[in-house]
Formats: C-alpha cells, structure tokens, sequence
C-alpha cells in the first residue's frame, strides 16, 4: 500500500493507493500545526503500515519538516514531497495544480475548475489539456476577516455567536457576515461562468465546493477528491 497525503490550509487528507487505485480517503478539518495534530493519531492507527508517501504540502512551509519527521519516526520511510514542476504551473498552489493533473487523465477538458477552500481558485482548461486562464477570489473566512478588522462593532457582535442561516438568510450578524461573504462568491463564479462558452461543464473541489457552484446553471460536476486524484495519477505514472 501506498500512502497519499495532501495538506491545505484547513484541512488534512489521505488515501491508500492499492493496485493503482485511490481508496478509503480520510479526511481531517483544521489543526495541521497544532501542538498535537490530528493526523498524528490518525496515521499511528493506519494499517497496514505503507511501503512508500508521497506529500503535496498547500499547507504551511513548518509542517513539512514535522510531517517527515513523524513518518521517518513510524514507518522508517522518506516520504516524497511533490511540487508543480512545468513552466506557468511552478506558480500554481499545488492543490490546483494537482486537480487540473486529474482533469487532464480523467478527460474532462475543456472545462472551468473550481478549486474552493480559504481562497477560490478558477482554472480554464482548454480542449487540449492547457491552462488557457486563471482568476482567484478571497474565500469567505479572508472576506470576513476583513470586514471584521475595518468595522469593530460588526465584528463584536459576531462573536457573540456561532453563524446561524436559516432560508439563505443570517439570523444572527455573525450568520448574515458569513452568508454574505458566500452569496458574493457565488455570484463571483455565476458571472465567470457566464462569459465562456455555455456548454462547458464547471467541475468543482474543495471543501466549499457546493456552496461556490450553487447558482451555476450549466453542467457541474463536484469532484470531492480531484487533487488527491491528481496525486495518485502522477504517482501511478511515475512522475514524482
């Protein structure tokens, strides 16, 4: 068994890769460099023990030495940490690097890539497989954070309560914020869509992923595990 791990900003992922299929992927929200982690009990309860890891690290630079750390400490491996390596794409966050790796074996393009967690990534795959356009957007907590840090008093009270949305509508300011910052997202990614061709199909990923296509009217596809489906290709076909 082989061990694929991505790491994000909020959240940590890992599958097995077994016969050159990507299977049981685990799924950990936040704490990737908390004191003590998550993953950490995680993958000390995997078995059996994975005879090589391969890491795409979106998360902070510190966790890779402590992630290598820890697997060289259990399972007396070197993992291989992976890396966008080809031309435009050396400047692309690797979870959307890795999705369009996906897109591009599954046969999806052309299509619109919708890579959505604390930013919003939309890539513009051509028919034959080229990033042919880019645009990024804040991610509603980045969109929060800044009005929070401009408005003292909104910010106040949204941290009296959890977010409450009932109907599309915030019943608190902390609900009315959050669902504000998401119905802009949204509307963001309806106007992109809109400006290319009708009939191509929007594939989604990311923890947000339904929440940033829901007002997309043309074909949509959520695609929950696209960049760790990028991995397994680049592994599968040696090319990390």
């Amino acid at each position: 068994m082989t061990l694929l791990i991505e790491t994000g900003l909020t959240r940590f992922k890992y599958g097995r890769l077994v016969d050159r299929e990507l299977t049981q992927v685990d799924t950990l929200i936040g704490g990737s460099s908390a004191a003590e982690p998550p993953w950490a009990s995680s993958l000390a309860r995997l078995a059996p023990t994975p005879r090589a890891v391969f890491i795409a690290n979106g998360a902070s630079p510190s966790l890779r030495p402590r992630l290598a750390e820890w697997i060289r400490r259990a399972w007396h491996i070197d993992p291989t940490f992976i890396k966008p390596d080809r031309g435009e794409l050396k400047a692309m966050p690797i979870e959307r690097y890795l999705a369009l790796v996906a897109a591009r074996a599954r046969r999806l393009n052309p299509c619109l890539i919708v890579t959505a967690d604390v930013t919003i990534g939309i890539d513009l795959i051509s028919a034959d497989g080229r990033r042919a356009g880019a645009w990024t957007l804040p991610g509603d907590r980045p969109m929060r954070e800044a009005l929070y840090a401009q408005t003292s008093g909104i910010a106040a009270a949204a941290l009296l309560d959890a977010p409450v949305v009932e109907g599309g509508f915030g019943v608190n300011t902390a609900g009315a914020v959050q669902e504000g910052a998401r119905l802009s997202i949204a509307s963001l990614i309806v106007a992109i869509v809109q400006r290319q061709d009708a009939a191509l199909p929007v594939i989604a990923t990311g923890r947000y992923a339904i929440d940033a296509v829901r007002f997309v009217e043309s074909e949509t596809q959520i695609a929950e595990h696209l960049s760790l489906e990028g991995l397994a290709h680049l592994v599968n076909e040696g090319l990390v």
